[in-house]
């Protein structure tokens, strides 16, 4: 059951993070750490994913 749980966190995690909102604000709502919030983001490389989200075709 918690692993489910801690599924659905991860994801709403990064949709807000992707969304561009701090992880500290991101923590409180899911309601974990932030060193949570900041393991997640480096396991699954989500800076990578967001970087590369805003980067604009002109300038590939």
């Amino acid at each position: 059951m918690a692993t489910k749980d801690n599924e659905k966190k991860k994801s709403l995690a990064r949709s807000l993070f992707m969304s561009g909102m701090e992880m500290t604000e991101i923590a409180a709502k899911v309601d974990v750490s932030r060193v949570t919030i900041s393991k997640w983001c480096n396991a699954d490389g989500w800076k990578e994913a967001r970087a590369a989200k805003n980067i604009t075709r002109p300038e590939l």
